[in-house]
This record gives C-alpha cells, structure tokens and sequence, in this order.
C-alpha cells in the first residue's frame, strides 16, 4: 500500500509506554493504523512527519485475543522514493548477441562498475537463430545499485533491454 500520510498522534498508554496512531490516503480513501512497543519504535522515524508518501509492507494476520478476526501487521514503511532501491531485487539485461557491436561489452561493464552496489546482475543472452535457445546467467562478480541513472545509461547503450525484478 502506498499514500500520503494525512495524520499522526503520538501517545501513551495506560502503563506509560508510546504508541502511535496514523492515517494513510491514497486515491481509494484513507485507512488508521495503531502501532505499539517495538513496532512503534521500529517505525516511529516516519510516523513523525505527515505529509511524506509512503509505502507500507502489509500481511494480514490472526487477532490472539478474537481468531475469527483479523488484523493488518506493518511489516515495513519507508518513503516511496526509496522503493525502487528496497524493493528490487536483481537487474537484467536482455541481449541479443547479434545485435552487439565492438566495445559494448567494455561499455556494460564501466557502467556496472560505476553503479557498484549489492543487488544482483543477471544477464539474458538471445540471438536471433531460432533454432538457438537463449541462456540466463547471474553474475557472481558484479552487483549494482539499483538507481535511475544505472537504468538510464544501460538503455542510452540502445541494442538492450533493462529490466528490475
């Protein structure tokens, strides 16, 4: 779920400890949850400004004191801005060998190199022999930082496709 957060009230509890409420809009409406103890602390960083656009990680789960209801658990929040680099998890290029001229190879991977980070590289090697299948191989030796501009200067290289899973 991903929205703007409209509402926050710090509070304490009967016993003295924090706790927070917090309200989400996005275009459908808007949703209130409550968070305590070691969720309040583990998220209380973002809860303290409205207005950030956020993304929570959500799972339904059991209520313990009523198991014929349920209730949503906050497994993560963080802004919306960071989700391309949080939430993926490998970058493949697609290439077709038949396409590739000299020195792209040398090109792909200054621009890996230049874009070190701890995501996963695989590449996918076409050709247009049908007759041929294509392989997929995942790089032991490079990772990258998944950013905007790692995507946009892998595609100015114009004979392959980028893709972040």
């Amino acid at each position: 779920m991903a929205g703007i957060i409209s509402k926050t009230e710090l509070r304490k509890d009967k016993k003295g400890n924090d706790y927070a409420t917090f309200t989400i809009d996005d275009y459908d409406g808007s949703m209130e949850f409550r968070v305590f103890n070691s969720d309040y602390k583990r998220l209380q960083n973002y809860l303290q400004k409205p207005g950030d656009i956020v993304m929570l990680q959500l799972r339904g789960k059991t209520n313990y004191r009523n198991p014929k209801e349920t209730e949503t658990e906050i497994l993560d929040i963080f802004l919306l801005a960071d989700a391309q680099i949080k939430l993926t998890k490998s970058v493949t290029l697609s290439l077709i060998i038949d396409d590739l001229k000299p020195g792209d190879t040398e090109a792909i991977q200054k621009i890996i190199r230049k874009y070190q980070g701890k995501i996963r590289m695989k590449i996918e090697m076409e050709t247009t022999d049908e007759s041929l299948k294509g392989i997929t191989m995942s790089s032991n030796k490079y990772t990258v930082s998944a950013s905007n501009e790692l995507y946009k200067e892998l595609c100015e290289l114009g004979n392959m496709k980028v893709r972040l899973n």
